[in-house]
């Protein structure tokens, strides 16, 4: 929606129709027409055909992913529709705070960070509704992450630590 009200033809890609529809709702209501939503599953992203991107961005997916070898074919999917000087911007949950730690630390339920693929079920909340989304994740390490970034020739450039809000302020 951003990228789209700044003047950016954008495509947003979803493995959940019900994602896309709230979406193409948000992209409604403010009027904005160079927003294109499909549902697909971004493992496959061969439908494009030699469509290419200035910018790719990913957004929460790894961690819905329940195989390691899946993270590197979305990889492999993007560094292809990257054009020349294309860039992706990956926007994960950092490992060591996601929600498996969380809950089985407050729990008291001895867990290893060090563990790749552990699954775990969580809700959120879908803004712009009265529904919340039950759904399973999968807990990766940012060595999953970077292990499958170099498999498919992608080199990180910056990694920048987001750093919480100070509710307080």
């Amino acid at each position: 929606i951003d990228l789209a009200r700044a003047g950016a033809n954008v495509v947003g890609i979803d493995f959940s129709s019900k994602m896309i529809e709230l979406a193409s709702q948000n992209a409604q209501q403010k009027r904005l027409k160079q927003i294109k939503f499909l549902v697909a599953d971004a493992r496959k992203l061969k439908f494009l055909g030699g469509e290419e991107f200035d910018i790719v961005i990913i957004n929460v997916l790894f961690p819905h992913l329940k195989e390691k070898r899946d993270i590197e074919k979305v990889l492999k999917e993007v560094a292809c529709r990257l054009n020349n000087k294309g860039k992706l911007l990956l926007a994960e949950p950092h490992p060591c705070f996601d929600a498996l730690l969380r809950t089985e630390v407050f729990r008291g339920r001895a867990t290893s960070y060090f563990e790749s693929g552990k699954p775990y079920e969580f809700q959120m909340e879908i803004m712009g509704s009265q529904k919340s989304l039950k759904s399973v994740a999968y807990h990766w390490l940012i060595e999953d992450y970077t292990s499958a970034i170099q498999k498919v020739g992608l080199s990180i450039k910056n990694i920048y630590e987001h750093r919480p809000l100070n509710i307080a302020e």
